[in-house]
């Protein structure tokens, strides 16, 4: 799937945007377009709060590249995050980071588990908003 800049700014105005995004997220199997399509995400200011599990499995699962660019649209999430919601991602988050230690995966190096707890660190400042 080939993502026109011209397309992506057209997202960006629509009042569903975060939605259509993060199908095309799901879609999308190349990396590098993934990457433009998170970068859309926080760039644009985009109201990601709805997609906060969503986003947070995907750092789980992204390279360690995609996993900044997800860190980014979390830390744009400037209002607060209803605290179901907030619950359940730091526990997706905490069960994943768990998983990694224990088990050899192709998602895992030490540079993203670094990472990753930033995230978890960063969920939690939330609870304080």
């Amino acid at each position: 799937m080939q993502i026109n800049e011209a397309y992506l700014e057209q997202i960006k105005l629509l009042p569903n945007a975060a939605q259509l995004l993060t199908s095309m997220i799901q879609e999308t199997e190349e990396i590098e377009q993934r990457t433009g399509l998170y970068s859309v995400c926080w760039s644009s200011g985009i109201d990601c709060r709805e997609y906060l599990k969503f986003f947070i499995e995907k750092a789980l699962i992204e390279s360690f590249e995609n996993c900044i660019e997800i860190f980014s649209i979390v830390d744009g999430m400037e209002q607060p995050v209803d605290q179901g919601s907030l619950t359940e991602a730091v526990q997706l988050l905490e069960n994943g980071i768990n998983e990694m230690q224990e088990n050899i995966s192709p998602f895992y190096s030490d540079e993203k588990k670094k990472f990753l707890n930033e995230l978890l660190t960063l969920l939690h400042t939330f609870f304080n908003k």
